[in-house]
């Protein structure tokens, strides 16, 4: 029988990162402490939780419980909305209402809005997608320009 003698590639091993057990703050909500846990897991694993901004870390957990509150204020003002339209809106009581429900439904699309552009800008802070992982790294391991002229 003939064969590859030559020994087996050797395969890189990497050791699996355990996420640091630190405690999301007391004053979230449930909803921002689990994405508050889970984005710290993840950070964990992805290996940026050398330097990490705990205070960058809860207000990305805010904004996103925030866009999920109000994705949800938003489903709930549209069916107030809809079942507004069907009533004569000729009548001025009618027509308030509606008014009202829509620009309250308006105000919680820019809510929403305004938190997806948080969760996505503190999101890059906290090296969540690639290109700001490089960032991060980068500016990790640059060294102090100056550092020849402080000896």
């Amino acid at each position: 029988m003939s064969g590859n003698n030559s020994p087996a590639p050797k395969v890189k091993q990497t050791r699996k990162r355990k996420a640091k057990a630190i405690p999301p703050p007391d004053f979230l909500s449930d909803v921002a402490k689990s994405k508050w846990a889970e984005t710290l897991v993840r950070l964990s694993t992805l290996g940026n939780d050398g330097a990490l901004d705990l205070d960058v870390l809860t207000m990305y957990a805010i904004a996103y419980a925030d866009v999920l509150f109000f994705d949800q204020d938003i489903k709930d003002q549209k069916g107030r909305l809809d079942a507004l339209a069907e009533l004569d809106l000729t009548q001025l009581q009618n027509r308030k209402a509606y008014d009202l429900v829509n620009n309250q439904y308006k105000s919680a699309i820019e809510k929403k809005n305004r938190s997806m552009v948080l969760v996505m800008n503190l999101g890059d802070k906290l090296g969540l997608n690639p290109s700001s992982r490089r960032k991060i790294k980068a500016s990790q391991e640059t060294a102090n320009p100056f550092e020849d002229y402080l000896k």
